[in-house]
């Protein structure tokens, strides 16, 4: 299901359905990558050129793109749909996920089987970075990110069809992603929220 991804030129294109907005929590998910010799990432969603070709440049990553709800879409059995939710990294060999707008379309039982996984798959201080919606305004659309520099995301509104299952809630994503701690929250200007989990690093007092 993961695709290891090769870095493309891409040319930013523009609409004016596009908007640029602060943010304040990727670059301390940036941050906490740099501090690695070639980190892994995950990417759970669309392989968005001017993303990859950042985080290609500015990480040295190995950078693996899962794209969740396209895979989703195509999968019509039951039993099929939830081992689609599972991802093949190893155990505790990932030190960072991205997901972009991605629990909104999942109903509660297929949010829990991705948030496992995540936590799953993190490396002791690995970071975890979501954006989801706030507001139900955004329930018939589903929005794209491009990431332009360490402060600044592209976000772009798609015509798609999907439609998202509920609007979330800050409590409930920091529950279902316990014992992960909450690093970074911020609301963005369009009403999406961004948090950043990381894994707790277990000592060898603490056992």
């Amino acid at each position: 299901m993961t695709n290891s991804v090769v870095l493309t030129e891409f040319v930013l294109v523009t609409s004016v359905h596009d908007q640029v907005f602060s943010t304040k929590v990727l670059s301390d998910f940036l941050l906490v990558l740099r501090e690695k010799l070639t980190p892994v990432v995950v990417d759970l969603g669309p392989a968005v050129g001017n993303s990859v070709s950042f985080l290609g440049e500015q990480l040295g990553c190995k950078l693996f793109v899962v794209d969740l709800l396209s895979e989703l879409d195509l999968i019509k059995s039951d039993s099929d749909r939830k081992s689609a939710l599972l991802l093949d990294n190893a155990d505790m060999s990932v030190d960072g996920i991205l997901c972009w707008d991605v629990f909104d379309y999942l109903n509660p039982d297929a949010g829990r089987i991705v948030a496992e996984e995540i936590k799953r798959v993190l490396r002791p201080g690995g970071v975890a970075m979501l954006c989801y919606g706030m507001e139900p305004s955004f329930k018939n659309k589903q929005s794209r990110y491009e990431i332009v520099d360490d402060s600044n995301l592209l976000y772009r509104l798609d015509n798609d069809t999907r439609g998202k299952k509920r609007v979330l809630q800050t409590r409930e994503m920091s529950r279902l992603f316990e014992p992960l701690t909450v690093e970074n929250s911020f609301l963005l200007s369009n009403q999406m929220r961004e948090m950043l989990f990381r894994k707790p690093i277990v000592t060898a007092t603490e056992y």
